[in-house]
């Protein structure tokens, strides 16, 4: 079933006529969810691959070349993490093996959870920016690499860390792509009184 973009409010309960149903209705959240869209063929490919012993990088990049969005942010994120590198990426051969297979996956992971859930239209789009939300993920996920790394007594290995970070608060996408509206109120009242989102979305949603 299509993802619909509704808030909350304007999605009406089974068998109940015009009544708009009730925000808090925690079956009618659920029911929305269900409807979450899956990946896309060339994110569980790459998965597979990733995950795979017999696969190599050349096959990997093979899968990935036919796709211009990772080949763009495999190329942007092999090229920041390694600044100091003599030589730039410019392939995406080369982008798997300077970043690694755990990176790569969680790279093609978030990126296709991200085209999974389109921005919604109107007014509201603006208030939840999924620019600015990628570059704090990333940040977050280069962050939970270099702790990770640095502390070989955590015993995380670093490849790990930097998809958990990416994809730590991968919720809010699929909120503001179920509910967008209802969202968009909730980012508003935490943007206005500078305190935790979590509180703001309970109370929306």
């Amino acid at each position: 079933t299509p993802l619909r973009n509704r808030s909350v409010a304007e999605t009406r309960a089974p068998g109940a006529g015009a009544r708009p149903a009730a925000p808090t209705d925690p079956q009618l959240v659920l029911s929305h969810l269900d409807q979450l869209p899956t990946l896309p063929a060339v994110a569980v490919r790459v998965l597979h691959l990733t995950t795979s012993a017999t696969s190599d990088a050349r096959e990997i990049a093979d899968v990935l070349r036919g796709d211009p969005a990772l080949t763009t942010r495999l190329l942007s994120l092999a090229n920041s993490a390694t600044a100091v590198a003599a030589t730039p990426v410019t392939t995406v051969d080369q982008a798997v093996v300077r970043l690694g297979l755990a990176t790569v996956r969680g790279v093609v992971l978030a990126v296709k959870v991200f085209e999974c859930f389109p921005a919604a239209g109107g007014s509201e789009a603006a208030v939840f920016e999924r620019g600015e939300f990628w570059k704090h993920c990333v940040a977050v996920a280069c962050a939970a690499r270099r702790v990770a790394a640095g502390t070989p007594a955590l015993g995380i290995e670093p490849g790990e860390a930097f998809v958990a970070g990416l994809l730590y608060d991968i919720g809010k996408v699929a909120l503001d792509a179920t509910f967008p509206k209802a969202y968009a109120r909730a980012v508003a009242m935490a943007n206005e009184e500078h305190g935790d989102i979590a509180d703001h979305e309970r109370a929306v949603l």
